[in-house]
């Protein structure tokens, strides 16, 4: 195989300039969107842990609930009262606010880390527009 000569392409000073502005622009949004899924990964975990969470505690009520309906007598509930219990089971479900984030300092300096980058690459492209 014979040798492969490089080919140049010479660029105009602005077009130059121009094209190291837009590589710069690409580099800090693919970091910020490096970050954004980084967090994404963070969230799910922490979601997919507490579902967990709530599955092992519904389990374990729904047992405690089994062995007390088991353990207690059976009684009949007058008519009176009958319509007084359907009205406490229309009752619908409260929400509950999701829990904020709490980082770890290794998250916390990956975090920095972009972030810096992020602010390097922004001073470039000020030093550039000058």
């Amino acid at each position: 195989m014979s040798e492969q000569n490089p080919i140049y392409v010479m660029f105009e000073y602005e077009e130059a300039l121009n094209k190291k502005k837009n590589f710069l622009l690409i580099e800090q949004n693919l970091l910020k969107i490096a970050l954004t899924i980084k967090n994404y990964k963070l969230l799910r975990l922490e979601e997919l842990k507490t579902k967990a969470k709530m599955q092992k505690t519904l389990r374990e009520v729904l047992t405690n609930l089994t062995k007390l309906t088991n353990d207690l007598p059976k009684i009949k509930t007058p008519n009176v009262l009958k319509h007084h219990f359907e009205q406490y089971e229309s009752v619908e479900e409260q929400k509950i606010s999701p829990r904020e984030k709490i980082k770890t300092s290794k998250e916390i300096n990956e975090d920095e880390d972009i972030e810096s980058q992020i602010r390097e690459i922004q001073n470039k492209l000020k030093q550039l527009r000058i």
